[in-house]
């Protein structure tokens, strides 16, 4: 994190209200390896990230490996469990039961090729206009593979966006990027462009007002 980088977070720290321990960093956090917490990643995810921000070109061969016993169960706790079942009616309560028999199971299907997703089930939501919106309810197992997915496509996309984008990131919100953009309104660069900008359209008025009362040019603002 750079010196000025820093002192803008801690700035914004103070006029949030926020203790100065709960600073964001700028950089994601990798660890050796998951240790329990949302914020880590686990070391292939952590291979991966790393390579994709060393090379913007680099392509990945062979993502399909890290779909492993031992990933999947990782994704699992991140899996929502109270999402309705699919078309196998098997439900995250039934799944867990057995849930390390059931992951290898699921790993090795996927190793011999020989995982297929199931059909979506379909149903209605109804709408306050009387009509009804269509959802489709994947499987169980599919949900876990799609998330699993998500998590590799993350660690390698993740790395092209810049400090400022928010949308559809993980541990990001439509709420941080107000908070972020009113600090910056009002103690970053932006409150230095903006009042310039009212400065420049103060002079305009002055100028256009004087000109109409001249008669030689006319406003620019319909008032």
């Amino acid at each position: 994190m750079s010196y000025q980088a820093y002192y803008s977070e801690v700035g914004k720290a103070h006029h949030m209200g926020k203790d100065l321990t709960e600073v964001r960093s700028l950089q994601r956090k990798l660890v050796p390896d998951k240790v329990g917490l949302e914020q880590y990643e686990q070391t292939s995810l952590q291979g991966i990230a790393m390579k994709a921000k060393e090379s913007a070109k680099h392509r990945f061969q062979d993502l399909y490996r890290c779909l492993n016993a031992k990933f999947l169960m990782n994704c699992w706790p991140d899996l929502n469990k109270d999402a309705a079942s699919g078309v196998d009616e098997v439900t995250a309560e039934a799944y867990e039961e057995e849930l390390e028999a059931n992951i290898r199971n699921l790993a090795m299907r996927l190793k011999e090729k020989r995982y297929r997703a199931k059909l979506v089930r379909r149903c209605y939501i109804p709408k306050d206009n009387g009509k009804e919106r269509p959802r489709g309810i994947p499987a169980l197992e599919d949900r876990l593979l799609q998330l699993a997915c998500a998590k590799i496509l993350t660690s390698i996309f993740e790395s092209d966006f810049v400090e400022t984008s928010y949308g559809y990131r993980p541990n990001r919100s439509a709420k941080e990027a107000i908070e972020d953009l009113q600090f910056n309104l009002q103690f970053g660069n932006l409150a230095i462009l903006s009042r310039q900008i009212v400065k420049v359209s103060l002079t305009t008025l002055t100028m256009s007002g004087c000109c109409e009362c001249s008669g030689r040019g006319s406003t620019m603002l319909p008032f």
